[in-house]
């Protein structure tokens, strides 16, 4: 199996193969989430996005995005092989769900 620095596991329980669309990538990933009735009655809704961007002193940013905005930053140093993960911080007043 090939590796690859973003791998996208997606779970879809409407499948027998709950895991099929899980895929890897090496740069950058986008989701385009559209929501209605069908293929014909859809409508955007929510866009993701996750970038690998390749620093000059050898360390790998991965930066996650809702609607253009980050939402989540970590740093990789191959180096000493240790991860440093922002925590998120999403505003959102969920009260009415």
């Amino acid at each position: 199996m090939k590796q690859y620095p973003i791998w996208n596991e997606v779970h879809t329980p409407d499948y027998s193969n709950q895991f099929s669309k899980s895929f890897g990538c090496r740069t950058s990933s986008t989701n385009n989430i559209k929501i209605g009735t069908s293929s014909k009655n859809s409508f955007d809704f929510l866009k993701t996005e996750i970038k690998t961007i390749k620093l000059d002193n050898g360390t790998i940013d991965y930066v996650f995005y809702v609607d253009n905005k980050v939402v989540k930053q970590a740093n990789y140093n191959p180096k000493n092989k240790k991860m440093e993960c922002e925590a998120a911080e999403i505003k959102f007043n969920n009260s009415a769900i």
